[in-house]
């Protein structure tokens, strides 16, 4: 098996790998973190911004720097500004602490076990003080068998028993939104790896650590998971620039050394198949800021042996949710995923959504001899088929005009949909969805296509797994994407029951 060292030394783009930070923040990181940092640095960075207009990645790291002035400078003229920027972090964050408690109690008394994470750990652990750290909401773990009672308390949505377990299966955590605005993350899974690794989680749970925390009594990870968590959330991809991670790691090492169990530290990240990742992270922190990581620990996480999924899950960890992904590089994880859902989950049809662009038969063929089921969507109707669509809506909308027309007489500002095939003589079959819109001025329907796709069933389980080959979901399916997905196989199964599509015969 592949050592996690060997792996890297074949990837020369990870040889010496740098988070996606630009100068801006590099310089400002420089500024908190380096042990060379200095107020003539600092200086130079105020001089190169206008600190009244940076976005919000930049001033929850204001803190850091009433922290430097004031050890550096304390009668600089910016000190004041600092100040109040923490004071401020000060005072929302216990706010958001008061208010999450309530939560947290509420759970408690339902018999829901509470463990916090992140920046609330970290404070907790004494690696900071409350008005250091800024948090735009507090992370907390539950238990996965305790998912559907604990959306019972924190949302009036109540999800039927199929999505709780889709959403247990292929997420590990979701946001809620109280009245005020204040953010809770709750979580099933330390870490999105952790979802087919039962044991990882209990191994977290195993370690965790009592505290009180706001008048009750909640689980805090120990100094060792928090370091994990927070390298491997770090590291990966976030529409918000990945800086805190940095400041967070190095207070851990710094605060909580003695309690940093390096052994502890490089199994659980074998456990949690994050091997790779916490490796590039200590690694960079070594090289940029000369964070105190054990040779032996650096040696320890290079002399790992990783399996073939998180190797080839490796760039799309970088990748952006939303982005697509070339076959070359979905292929192998598409292999391994259904390899292993089929091994965990041998009950479920295990569906793969295959992006139209770039798609061929043999894509499909691959899926089924898989164990896959494919559906291949268009994304919008490709533009070779835009005359013949055209042609049938021609054609035809006399025909359909009557039925179109008694529907929106009936339900009123609500639109319909006809289906149709189209048989492409290079790849088959595709059914192509047409949205009828409400009449408008000149008293007739606006036709429109929706969606194009190949149908593969005439029934789909309300269990199936989903893995969508076309993105970063393949990998890291999001709640929203999951969501459309299970609405498009929904209004598939109506259709077909309805006579409008007939059974797929390929």
């Amino acid at each position: 098996m592949t050592t996690a060292g060997e792996f890297l030394d074949q990837q020369p783009e990870f040889a010496a790998y740098e988070p996606p930070l630009n100068d801006r923040h590099a310089a400002l990181l420089d500024v908190i973190c380096h042990p060379d940092g200095s107020l003539e640095m600092m200086q130079a960075w105020f001089d190169s911004v206008d600190l009244k207009n940076l976005d919000d990645s930049f001033y929850r790291l204001y803190p850091f720097l009433a922290e430097r002035l004031e050890e550096w400078d304390p009668q600089h003229q910016l000190l004041g500004f600092f100040r109040g920027n923490s004071r401020k972090t000060f005072y929302t964050n216990n706010l958001l602490f008061h208010r999450a408690a309530a939560r947290m109690a509420e759970m408690q008394a339902n018999g829901i076990p509470v463990l916090i994470l992140k920046g609330a750990a970290l404070i907790q652990s004494q690696a900071y003080r409350s008005g250091l750290r800024a948090m735009a909401d507090i992370d907390f773990l539950i238990p996965t068998h305790d998912l559907g009672k604990a959306f019972e308390i924190l949302t009036p949505l109540r999800l039927p028993p199929t999505d709780i377990a889709t959403l247990r299966d292929f997420q590990h955590g979701h946001t809620f939104q109280d009245e005020l605005g204040f953010e809770y993350d709750l979580h099933w899974h330390v870490l999105p790896h952790c979802r087919d690794r039962p044991a990882a989680n209990a191994a977290f749970w195993a370690g965790s650590e009592q505290l009180e925390f706001h008048g009750i009594n909640v689980r805090c990870l120990n100094a060792t998971d928090s370091l994990l968590q927070v390298c491997v959330h770090g590291m990966q991809w976030n529409p918000f620039p990945p800086v805190r991670w940095i400041p967070d790691s190095l207070a851990l090492m710094r605060h909580c050394s003695p309690q940093i169990d390096w052994s502890r530290l490089v199994w659980l990240a074998g456990e949690t198949g994050s091997t790779l990742l916490l490796l590039l992270a200590l690694r960079y922190l070594h090289r940029r800021y000369s964070a105190a990581i054990p040779d032996m620990a650096l040696a320890a996480l290079e002399a790992a042996p990783i399996s073939q999924l998180e190797a080839v899950c490796l760039p799309l960890e970088f990748t952006p949710w939303d982005a697509h992904v070339p076959w070359s590089q979905a292929e192998p994880v598409l292999r391994e995923q259904l390899r292993l859902q089929a091994e965990r989950h041998p009950t479920r049809q295990l569906l793969v959504l295959l992006p139209r662009d770039n798609w061929t038969p043999t894509q499909s063929e691959l899926c089924r001899r898989l164990g896959g089921i494919p559906i291949v969507k268009a994304n919008g109707l490709p533009p070779e088929w835009r005359p013949a669509v055209q042609h049938y809506i021609n054609q035809h909308s006399d025909q359909l005009l009557p039925s179109l027309m008694a529907f929106h007489e009936q339900n009123p500002g609500a639109p319909a949909t006809h289906v149709t095939q189209l048989n492409d003589p290079a790849t088959g079959t595709w059914q192509v969805v047409i949205q009828s819109l409400p009449p408008g001025a000149g008293g007739r329907p606006q036709l429109r296509v929706t969606d194009v796709y190949q149908s593969p069933l005439p029934a789909i389980p309300a269990d199936a797994l989903l893995l969508d080959a076309g993105r970063y979901a393949l990998a890291r399916p999001a709640p929203s994407r999951l969501g459309s997905l299970r609405s498009l196989l929904e209004q598939h199964n109506r259709r077909v029951a309805a006579g409008d599509i007939p059974p797929w015969a390929g």
